[in-house]
């Protein structure tokens, strides 16, 4: 009876410690609680100090925060509980859906430290510098998620766009979701909601489960194929079109309409012209190398899919937080604008946007007002490297075009009494103001579109309409030129009586601003893989070689402090003007 008593105590009182968190479920030896937080506050101790940790070759990166993190729990540890670690660590696994990489979490050591935990080889030391690293990978988790395993003002210096929390607010919302929600529902409340984010997440898991979704042979080079074409390269292109799910099998022997219908659609799908030929730009689209193993972690030598998808959900991070019910998106990589309300497209239109040598920014702002008639003022940058050379070959360029020069003080002069050649190197040195005047010929067509930013752009028409047809539509010097600009000014007047008048004012050819009833939020976008709603991805030229210089930045090491806890600091970068 003594015995059976005895073990009966010692159960109820493993069972009071489990419950309390005091001990591992499978460890040989438990461990005081007052000895694993004296370890604990050992350990931050030299933190404090400014020691950095290394524990199992992997450097502690929250240096800043850990520290807080524990205070505030009395350096009590936070991970005692089975359930929640393997929660953890499921999470870093899960983490490659969103592009990230499970190395840059400590999973390796993790999982070594855990076998050893769970088998009692672990001193209280040990134990301790577990505990940290399972906070460290937790805290460096959320905060890739919520500001971007990349800083955003490194890649974008003029970036504007909302954030799910505040740096200063970013701990005791880990610490409270973490309490309301586990890890997992925390770490899921600090991604972007946005259909586009979610939609791309699950390509990427999609893509990671099913690698040989497009690993067939490529479609051989040569002679574009046409409708009728046959052949083994037309065999071939229609393999490949059945792996990426826009032909459904068999693969017809020649390019009948069915293929050619499935071409287009492919096209559609990687913003090309669909014409249903399958020439040297939808070859090259056609012959991308297929996705990554199924068991390799997204990383540096990944095929360029899913090397697309880890940088475009690493923008969507930056990007897609707090969008609101109506906005403009421009899709700057894709060369469309649309009109959005409550996920739909309201409007839609092909948009012209800035060249490699002068880029359209990505930013957030609203349009307040339009301009009916513009005036033009040429930029001091567009004069020295556009204008002045024009007017050295052509001293009539500027009458052509309804180009007036001004003194400082607003007093016409002739452009013919001007030494075009001594400001050819002169940036900002010109001494005078060249207005076009409003008209058909105007670089700003007959109406522009303005919201606040540091970059001087803003949304306009053109006289430059053939440039709407073209597939490449990076034309510009920054501005986004708009193929259907009154249709969209009308939706945001909202009435036939404001649309009236403004039809009254453009006829007059006078310059004359309408203020908008309401603002209109408009938010730029960089991105050059998209999923859509049928769950298949966009690949999109990346038109200003931006995928490249990003993912560099992700496949770097996991920097100590790297801007954790540090605001970023942005810089604005000079303003960008439209051209002729």
């Amino acid at each position: 009876m003594f015995e059976q008593n005895h073990r009966s105590g010692l159960l109820r009182q493993f069972r009071i410690l489990l419950l309390m968190g005091i001990i591992w479920v499978g460890m040989l030896v438990p461990l005081a609680a007052s000895e694993l937080s004296d370890a604990i506050h050992t350990e931050m101790e030299r933190i404090r100090s400014g020691e950095r940790l290394v524990v199992e070759g992997s450097w502690l990166a929250m240096t800043n925060m850990l520290p807080r993190f524990y205070e505030s729990r009395n350096f009590e540890p936070a991970w005692q509980n089975t359930r929640t670690v393997e929660e953890l660590l499921n999470s870093i696994d899960d983490i490659a859906n969103d592009g990230l990489r499970p190395s840059d979490y400590h999973i390796t050591a993790l999982k070594k430290m855990y076998g050893e935990l769970q088998q009692g080889r672990l001193n209280a030391t040990q134990t301790a510098r577990f505990d940290l690293l399972c906070s460290d990978a937790l805290l460096l988790m959320a905060h890739h998620l919520a500001f971007g395993r990349v800083p955003q003002g490194l890649m974008h210096t003029a970036w504007n766009f909302a954030q799910p929390v505040s740096r200063d607010d970013f701990l005791p919302y880990v610490q409270n979701g973490l309490a309301r929600n586990g890890v997992a529902g925390m770490l899921r409340q600090l991604l972007p909601q946005h259909p586009d984010y979610v939609r791309l997440r699950d390509a990427m898991s999609r893509y990671r489960r099913n690698p040989g979704a497009l690993s067939v042979r490529g479609t051989g080079g040569g002679t574009p194929l046409r409708a009728g074409a046959r052949g083994p390269r037309v065999t071939q292109l229609g393999e490949r079109l059945v792996a990426s799910g826009d032909l459904a099998a068999p693969v017809p022997e020649t390019m009948d309409a069915r293929m050619i219908q499935a071409l287009k659609n492919f096209q559609r799908r990687h913003n090309m012209e669909a014409d249903g030929v399958a020439g040297p730009r939808t070859l090259e689209a056609l012959n991308m190398p297929p996705e990554a193993p199924a068991t390799a972690v997204p990383a540096a030598g990944s095929s360029q899919r899913i090397n697309k998808i880890r940088v475009n959900l690493e923008r969507m991070r930056w990007f897609l937080r707090n969008v609101p019910k109506q906005y403009i998106l421009v899709d700057v990589a894709g060369y469309m604008a649309y009109l959005m309300k409550d996920g739909h497209v309201l409007w839609s239109s092909r948009v012209q946007v800035g060249r490699p040598q002068r880029q359209t920014p990505a930013l957030r702002s609203q349009i307040d007002f339009l301009v009916v008639n513009p005036t033009w003022t040429v930029p001091p940058t567009i004069i020295a490297e556009d204008t002045v050379p024009a007017m050295m070959a052509d001293p009539g360029y500027l009458a052509r075009r309804n180009i007036q020069v001004l003194d400082r003080q607003g007093r016409p002069v002739n452009p013919g009494s001007i030494n075009w050649a001594s400001y050819r190197n002169a940036k900002g040195k010109f001494p005078y103001l060249l207005r076009q005047e409003p008209g058909p010929r105007n670089a700003l067509g007959r109406i522009k579109f303005i919201f606040p930013n540091s970059h001087s752009v803003y949304l306009h028409d053109t006289p430059n309409r053939g440039g709407f047809s073209r597939g490449n539509r990076g034309t510009s010097s920054g501005c986004v030129r708009i193929d259907r600009p009154f249709e969209l000014a009308d939706l945001l007047l909202k009435s036939p009586a404001a649309s009236k008048n403004l039809r009254a004012v453009l006829a007059t050819n006078k310059t004359k601003n309408i203020n908008l009833s309401e603002p209109m939020p408009i938010m730029l976008f960089y991105w050059t893989a998209q999923a859509g709603p049928d769950g298949s991805v966009i690949f999109k030229n990346d038109i200003y070689g931006r995928d490249s210089a990003l993912l560099e930045e992700m496949n770097k090491p996991v920097q100590v402090e790297r801007n954790y806890q540090i605001p970023v600091k942005v810089e604005m970068v000079p303003d960008v003007h439209e051209i002729l």
